[in-house]
């Protein structure tokens, strides 16, 4: 029987490329590690409740659970394998290195080598996934689809939290009114919940209408003076408005079992959102015939012998929640 070997240490400790929306909104104080494959979660409806006085010879007041909304769902789980063959283990190159050993580096460590940079790249692709998650979620719901699978996570956005400007009310046309848009919706997000929005992502053609707009500019440039400059990577910070910290997400990706590409968030969205406001990173649990896994990603390479090489897989079963679903608003406004 084949020799498999566990690498979930490595595989977790790499350092990956720039996730920005995890970043900005999933931190690690908000990992859940759950062990199962299902997860039960709430998210926050209705407003704020106020309690209620009571009399000191009366028996408690009993509390609902209204203003929840109690979903439970499959965890989404990603599952990738890569294949590389001996011959390419021994003759090929990492992607950069020269074709020849570096000195000092036996085989065997240029073989490590190899293997880590195919762990690197499947964590990559999930990383990716995941950003897409939160991206969608940021409208309110998002499909689980693939081979075998396929059903919905909704976490019930208001419809007064996905606005959509029409005929010259848009961005960038006669009749736009940005500075006022803005203030209605952060309205609606601190009415609901007691946050403040503080955050506001432009997809590529809501920021131009953005940017081109004189009187936006004026506050934004006075602010920026204020302010100074503040950056994300992955994201092009555009200055401090209304105060929100305002930036535009264009990077693309591309949409699996195609050669086209998509963007993150709509270029025609503007999402505003307060990042003081409840969310979860759930991480379920991996379930392999060779260990079970409650970290975020699960590794192991298991040899081949016909064809003769190796396999590599990196597992995760990720699910972002925005509990308090009405800390956002996300408007079509181009």
């Amino acid at each position: 029987m084949p020799t498999v070997t566990t690498m979930t240490r490595a595989v977790n400790a790499m350092t990956p490329p720039a996730r920005v929306l995890q970043n900005l909104f999933f931190p690690p104080q908000t990992y859940k590690f759950i062990p199962t494959k299902t997860v039960q979660f709430d998210v926050k409806r209705g407003g704020r409740r106020i309690a209620p006085f009571c009399s000191y010879y009366d028996q408690s007041k009993r509390v609902s659970r209204k203003g929840f909304q109690t979903n439970t769902y499959e965890l989404p789980h990603i599952n990738l394998v890569e294949f590389i063959a001996t011959i390419d283990l021994q003759l090929d190159r990492v992607l950069g290195q020269n074709p020849i050993l570096p000195e000092g580096m036996s085989l065997s460590g240029f073989r490590n080598e190899k293997i880590a940079e195919m762990q690197f790249d499947l964590r990559s692709m999930i990383e990716n996934r995941i950003e897409l998650m939160i991206a969608q979620l940021l409208y309110g719901s998002m499909d689980v689809s693939g081979d075998n699978v396929n059903y919905k996570i909704d976490l019930g956005m208001p419809t007064a939290n996905k606005p959509v400007k029409t005929g010259t009310a848009r961005w960038g046309q006669s009749a736009a009114q940005i500075a006022k848009d803005i203030r209605a919706w952060k309205r609606v997000i601190s009415s609901a919940t007691g946050y403040s929005a503080n955050v506001m992502l432009l997809g590529s053609e809501a920021a131009d209408a953005f940017l081109d707009d004189a009187s936006v500019m004026k506050q934004l440039n006075n602010n920026n003076y204020r302010a100074g400059a503040l950056t994300i990577e992955g994201l092009d910070y555009l200055g401090r408005y209304a105060g929100l910290d305002v930036y535009e997400r264009s990077e693309q990706y591309i949409v699996p079992g195609t050669s086209d590409a998509a963007a993150f968030i709509d270029p025609k969205s503007a999402i505003l959102h307060a990042t003081a406001s409840e969310k979860r990173m759930h991480w379920g649990s991996v379930f392999d015939n060779d260990a079970v896994s409650l970290m975020p990603f699960f590794s192991k390479e298991k040899p081949s012998d016909d064809p003769s090489g190796v396999n590599v897989w990196v597992k995760s079963s990720p699910l972002p929640v925005f509990v308090d679903v009405e800390a956002t608003v996300s408007a079509t406004v181009c």
